[in-house]
């Protein structure tokens, strides 16, 4: 029995050992696996100095000359710290933040690689044209707009000491849409020209690349001449108060007395809900007549998930006419879009427009009934080809069917726009280039078909030289030919048939002061079939880094423009 006991107790403590050296052994491998996984973290961390890692606290130290790259953010700085458990860096003296597309420079640095935002001090940066400085830039996520900075001031120069520039107590920069200033003057030199409560510099697509540039990045007005309208000044001034508030002014006059503006509001009650005015104006001379516009609109608009419905109520002034405006979008699917528009005069109906477009894989589609308009619809179904790259040529087109009214003729219709290019290397700087346009209206009145066709061809040769570093030259040739075929039903069918001979010629003479050049352009219009110009220009442009001043001299007309932009 007192075997039997003394047995059970061996048993018991050598239980209790076992559990004891089980609870070591699997905490000693805790321990190995936490820092194993602290060693092994995502990222890449260079420097010329020493490199300290605080395992327990999770932290890391750096100096002299730092490289440190995490996910999609580079950071180039001579004293780094960071917490990779707070997933924030710390970084001093010569920094430089690369953020996928965007570069900052500054003096200290304080980010969020989890958040994506964070604070840089002395800090400057360029984003597309515009070069940018400020006393803090501050990145931020969740926000409309990417990043914003105080005691700021930008400018497309790229000169230390810039020609001109908008110095800002605050701008907020919305990628791809806007920058915003608030508070704002603009310097020429270092002499300021003049104080606005906001500017704002948008972007604007390329009708040739699809991409997207900031374009008005001065608030100064244009100025220019020419022989029949006299000194020209036109502006264009967009606008934006906190962040309800937007607008727009478009203005023009001439020293004849020509004149034209349109301002334009936009107020954001909620975030569903905006209110709008625009007003038109404007006052024309054509053939000893003058011609005047005077409108005014305002209304509302709601958008809300797929569905955008605006209401307008406007007055002509010059008519003395009332003008009411209904337009409903609503997005059916990621493939399909349905679109009413009614257009009142004085409560009577004159515009009506039902549409629904979309695409089918590559291919988009429309189907259009509309009245009161240049050529109306009772339907008219449209389908646009993609681009198709095949190895001779390019090829798209444009197919559609249904019944239209132009000018009070009414026929059922068909229609097969065909278009072909293609663009060849002949040698180092020679190009030729062709493109043909086939258009054929089908139409069928009483029973009976008639077609018109229209072969708009297009030849055209590019030949440029580098004269060395400074010097480049480009010629060109281009043909144009426009030929039809049969009797258009439609009196907006018709095209005019020409043959015309365009030649140009450029130079462009690079000065040793960045973006800086001379350049000369001539370019003319021959027509073939009546053999006289119709064109005939000389061009001679200045340009510096940020803006340009230029001299046009029209041979065949007569006359002369100078114009002067930022």
């Amino acid at each position: 029995m007192v075997k039997n006991t003394m047995i059970i107790k061996e048993f018991r403590r050598l239980f209790i050992l076992f559990i004891i050296l089980i609870i070591i052994i699997t905490g000693f491998s805790s321990y190995i696996v936490q820092a194993s996984s602290e060693e092994v973290a995502p990222y890449d961390l260079k420097a010329a100095g020493d490199i300290q890692y605080d395992l327990k606290n999770g932290l890391i130290y750096a100096t002299k000359d730092v490289s440190f790259k995490i996910n999609n953010l580079n950071i180039e700085c001579q004293k780094l710290k960071v917490n990779l458990a707070a997933e924030e860096i710390i970084a001093e003296g010569g920094i430089k933040l690369i953020l996928k597309d965007e570069t900052l420079i500054g003096k200290s640095l304080v980010y969020n690689y989890g958040t994506g935002s964070g604070t840089m001090v002395q800090a400057k940066t360029k984003i597309d044209s515009l070069n940018f400085r400020g006393g803090v830039i501050r990145l931020v996520e969740g926000e409309e707009y990417r990043a914003e900075i105080e005691d700021a001031s930008f400018t497309p120069c790229i000169l230390d000491e810039p020609h001109y520039q908008i110095k800002a107590k605050r701008v907020k920069i919305y990628p791809d849409e806007k920058v915003v200033g608030e508070d704002v003057g603009f310097w020429i030199g270092k002499v300021k020209i003049i104080s606005l409560p906001g500017y704002v510099v948008e972007y604007k697509e390329d009708e040739k690349t699809g991409k997207k540039e900031l374009y008005n990045t001065s608030p100064v007005p244009s100025l220019g001449y020419n022989t029949e309208d006299g000194l020209i000044l036109s502006i264009y001034y967009p606008y934006q108060y906190g962040n309800n508030l937007e607008g727009k002014l478009n203005a023009s006059t001439t020293q004849v007395g020509g004149q034209k503006a349109i301002l334009e509001n936009r107020y954001k009650i909620t975030p569903d809900l905006v209110a709008t005015t625009r007003y038109v104006y404007s006052k024309e001379f054509e053939d000893d007549e003058i011609n005047k516009d005077s409108l005014l609109k305002g209304g509302l608009s709601f958008k809300r998930n797929r569905l955008k419905v605006t209401g307008l109520l406007g007055y002509d002034f010059i008519d003395e006419k009332r003008q009411e405006e209904l337009d409903i979008k609503y997005r059916y699917s990621n493939r399909a879009n349905i679109t009413l528009y009614h257009g009142f005069t004085n409560e009577m109906l004159e515009q009506q427009l039902y549409k629904l477009d979309g695409h089918i894989g590559r291919y988009q589609w429309e189907l259009k009934y509309n009245k009161g308009y240049d050529i109306d619809s009772f339907p008219f179904i449209r389908l646009y080809s993609p681009r198709y790259n095949l190895n001779l040529f390019n090829l798209k087109f444009i197919t559609g069917g249904g019944r239209v009214t132009n000018k009070g003729i009414t026929t059922d219709k068909g229609l097969v726009k065909l278009l072909i290019d293609k663009k060849l290397r002949l040698a180092t700087g020679l190009d030729l280039t062709f493109q043909e346009k086939v258009t054929t209206n089908l139409y069928y009145k009483d029973s009976s078909f008639s077609d018109y066709k229209v072969y708009d061809s297009n030849l055209g040769i590019d030949y440029g030289i580098n004269l060395g570093t400074s010097l480049d030259i480009n010629s060109n040739l281009k043909f144009q030919m426009v030929n039809t075929e049969g009797d258009p039903f439609l009196p907006d069918d018709t095209a005019e048939e020409v043959k015309l001979l365009k030649p140009g010629l450029s130079f462009k003479y690079k000065l040793p002061e960045p973006g800086s050049m001379w350049i000369l352009k001539l370019n003319g219009s021959y027509n073939l079939y009546s053999n006289f110009w119709e064109s005939g220009t000389v061009l001679v442009q200045r340009n510096y880094d940020c803006f340009n001043y230029s001299l046009e001299v029209d041979l065949v007309n007569e006359s002369l423009g100078v114009n002067i932009n930022f």
